[in-house]
Formats: C-alpha cells, sequence, structure tokens
C-alpha cells in the first residue's frame, strides 16, 4: 500500500512537470494572478495591505501585469473596498511605469526600479488619502511604515523570485532568509481564506510546521514554529495565541520528529491543544484545535515520495542530500573547467612560442631560469597567471622586434606593475 502511495505521489509529479514544461508561459501567468489575489488579501494589523501591489511590482513582464490583474480584483472583492482604494490607485501607477519604461523605452526592468516605482506610487496614493482627510500624526507614521514595508516586501519578493528560478543549490543564506519572510508574506494572506470556519492559512502553516520538525529537526520546527506562529499572529486575528503555540509547537513536535510521522503530529495537536486551553479567552478554541486536527490529517496523507523529495533538497544535513550534490557536482564542474582552461592555454602557448622561432624561445627561457628561478613571486607569475605572464613575454618580443631594446618605458604594464625584479628582468 506504501508503494503504491509513493508511486502515486512520483506520477503526480512527473504530470506536474510535464504540465509545466509544456505550458510555462500559461502557468506562470496563472500563478502570477493567483498570487496577486492572495497577496491582496493579506494585511497586518488588521488593514495595512501593500503586499498586493509589491508582488505586481516585483515580478516582471507579463507575469507582472496578470500579477496586478489578480490583486485588483482580491483589493475590489475586500470588504474593506474604501481603504483598498489606496491600494489600487497604487497599482495602477505600478504598472502604467512598467509598461511605458518596457515597451516605449524598452528598458529592463531591476530590482531597485521595482522598489522605486512601489515607493513612488506608494506615496503618492498616500499622499492624496492624507490631504483628504483629517489626519493625525498616527496616520502619517503608519503611512511611513506602511511605505517602507512596500518597497522591503519588493526586494524580499525579488530575492525570492532569484532562489525560484535558480534553485536554492545556487541561493545565499540572504536569499533564503528572504524567501522565509515571503513565506510568510503568503501564509498572511492565506490566512485570510476560509473553508466553512478553518482558516486555509493557519492548516498550511501547520502541515509547514510538522513538515520541518519531521525532517529538519527542532532547530527546523522552532523556525518554522517562530516564523509561521509571527506571520499568523500579524494578520490580526483573535488568534494571536498562536505564536507561542506554533512555535513551542515546533520545537516539542521537533524532538519527536525521528520517531516518525505519527508522533510528529500527536505532538504538535497536544501542545496547540493545552495552548489553546491555556492562553486563549476566546470561543474559537475549538475551531483552532478543528484547524491542528485537519492539518494533521492532510500531514499523515502526504505520499511519501514527494516527503523525502523535500527532505533530500532542504532537510539533508549530512551531506548527503541533493543540495550537497548538486553543490558538489557544481564546484567539481568548475574545478574541471579550470584545469582544462589551465591545460588549453599551456598548449596554445607553447605553439605561440614556436611561431615566435627558436631565438626568442631560447631568450624566453634563459630570463625564466636566471631570474624567475630564485624570485618569492614565481609561482604566481608561471603557475596562476601563466596565460598573462606568456602574453606579456609576447608584447615585449613585438617591442624587441620594433626597438630593439627594452626599457621601464616601453616594457608591458603587467611587468612593471607585478614584476619585482624588474630591472634585472630587462
Amino acid at each position: 500500500m506504501q508503494n503504491r502511495t509513493d508511486m502515486t505521489g512520483v506520477a503526480i509529479m512527473d504530470k506536474a512537470r510535464l504540465l509545466i514544461k509544456n505550458n510555462s508561459k500559461w502557468v506562470r501567468m496563472v500563478i502570477s494572478a493567483v498570487t496577486g489575489f492572495i497577496m491582496a488579501n493579506s494585511f497586518i494589523f488588521g488593514g495595512v495591505a501593500p503586499f498586493g501591489v509589491a508582488a505586481a511590482a516585483a515580478l516582471k513582464g507579463w507575469d507582472s501585469y496578470c500579477a496586478a490583474l489578480g490583486a485588483l480584483l482580491g483589493y475590489v472583492l475586500a470588504s474593506n473596498m474604501l481603504v483598498n482604494m489606496k491600494y489600487i490607485a497604487a497599482l495602477l501607477l505600478v504598472v502604467i511605469v512598467k509598461w511605458t519604461w518596457t515597451t516605449k523605452f524598452g528598458k529592463k526592468e531591476t530590482t531597485v526600479f521595482n522598489v522605486g516605482i512601489t515607493l513612488g506610487a506608494m506615496l503618492i496614493a498616500s499622499v492624496v488619502v492624507i490631504l483628504t482627510m483629517n489626519y493625525t500624526l498616527y496616520d502619517v507614521m503608519l503611512a511611513v511604515a506602511e511605505l517602507l514595508l512596500a518597497c522591503g516586501t519588493v526586494y524580499f519578493f525579488s530575492r525570492t523570485l532569484h532562489v525560484i528560478e535558480h534553485g536554492i543549490t545556487g541561493a545565499s543564506r540572504a536569499d533564503v532568509s528572504c524567501a522565509v519572510v515571503s513565506a510568510a508574506v503568503v501564509l498572511m494572506g492565506f490566512s485570510g481564506l476560509h473553508v466553512g470556519s478553518l482558516s486555509i492559512g493557519r492548516v498550511l502553516a501547520a502541515i509547514l510546521i510538522m513538515l520541518c520538525a519531521r525532517y529538519g529537526g527542532e532547530a527546523a520546527g522552532s523556525i518554522a514554529g517562530v516564523t509561521a506562529g509571527i506571520a499568523i499572529g500579524l494578520s490580526g486575528r483573535d488568534f494571536s495565541y498562536v505564536v507561542s503555540a506554533y512555535s513551542l509547537g515546533g520545537l516539542i513536535s521537533g524532538v519527536f520528529g525521528g520517531m516518525g510521522r505519527l508522533a510528529v503530529a500527536c505532538s504538535f495537536i497536544i501542545v496547540n491543544a493545552l495552548t489553546a486551553l491555556f492562553v486563549s479567552e476566546t470561543s474559537d478554541i475549538f475551531t483552532a484545535v478543528f484547524e491542528i486536527f485537519a492539518a494533521s490529517v492532510i500531514f499523515m496523507l502526504i505520499p511519501q515520495s514527494l516527503a523525502k523529495q523535500a527532505r533530500l533538497n532542504f532537510f539533508d544535513g549530512d551531506g548527503t542530500g541533493a543540495t550537497q550534490f548538486a553543490l558538489r557536482d557544481k564546484l567539481g564542474n568548475i574545478s574541471g573547467v579550470l584545469k582544462e582552461i589551465s591545460a588549453t592555454t599551456h598548449k596554445v602557448s607553447e605553439k605561440l612560442g614556436k611561431l615566435e622561432g627558436a631565438g626568442f624561445t631560447a631568450v624566453h627561457n634563459s630570463v625564466a631560469d636566471k631570474v624567475c628561478k630564485r624570485c618569492g613571486m614565481r609561482t604566481t607569475c608561471w603557475q596562476f597567471k601563466y596565460a598573462d605572464t606568456v602574453a606579456a613575454l609576447g608584447a615585449c618580443t613585438q617591442t624587441l622586434r620594433k626597438s630593439g631594446g627594452l626599457s621601464r618605458d616601453n616594457m608591458p604594464g603587467y611587468f612593471v606593475k607585478n614584476c619585482c625584479k624588474l630591472d634585472m628582468f630587462i
């Protein structure tokens, strides 16, 4: 039964890859539109929601326009339509400037450019709103904080796109950190979507924490718990206790990670149930427990092949994971290429030496033997900078042919800068 489930998971992954490969442009556009819609419903402190604008600004090309369309739909369908008019105006400004910049002027989009147009669009929209209302100092400070939040989110999203496009193997620690922040923003967006009384965002957050705890241990479980807890807590709902429940749940379930999925799920349910009993003061305690239970069921039903692939890519810290293998292969390829370049350079230099004639070759060899043999820089010049040294010798040969002699004035700049026995060499 387990093998059948694994095969089903592999088949689903293969079909998904094939679908994306054959329809990559359309799939990206649909994903961008859905992302924009979700980000428009991602907010903190009960009303600050510039993330839809940030998603449209961070993406490029048609992906950006699709994200803007999804974000526009999300802002229009939201309950606080009047407040969202500011974000809709900023969104339209971002789209207009992007289209003009890329289509009319033929320029490329960069992260700095995307952050800049977000800053300008949000600033204009915020100033208009503040000037048309009886604003207070608090409103101004909130607008400035929202402006900085929007620009920072564009930066985080842009770095995350780099991770998605090039893979986690080539990502730096800063890129991975930006991806974690972006994932937290996505969770905030999903927290506003419900199936009945259950929040999709909180269910996804619980699944993510249990996966990290199962395959990454207590460290990964704690990090995922803190990140997810803060993201859900910032959404401004009556579930502030999830910050402590998810953090402690991630830690405890990570301790039991080596005992299998059932131990992880049971420990996470128990910790969250107890935390809800002692911390929560609302009647939604049963909803919270049901969400954790639903997440645990989904966690148990995830095909082993999918979970194994995630473990190999992200959680294998013993050097046997796919990421480590890919990194080793990449370093090995680079080393091989450098060796080939070195060998080719030596062969080309030898050919050039023959073309220059036996006389000049003998001069080169004699100089190297008498001057460079006992020089402390010989390894640098004749191994690490072999090609540059040979090229400079070729330039010396041309100078000798033209002027009949060498001096400091007509020596190649390479030797003047690097040779510590230049007079003896001349």
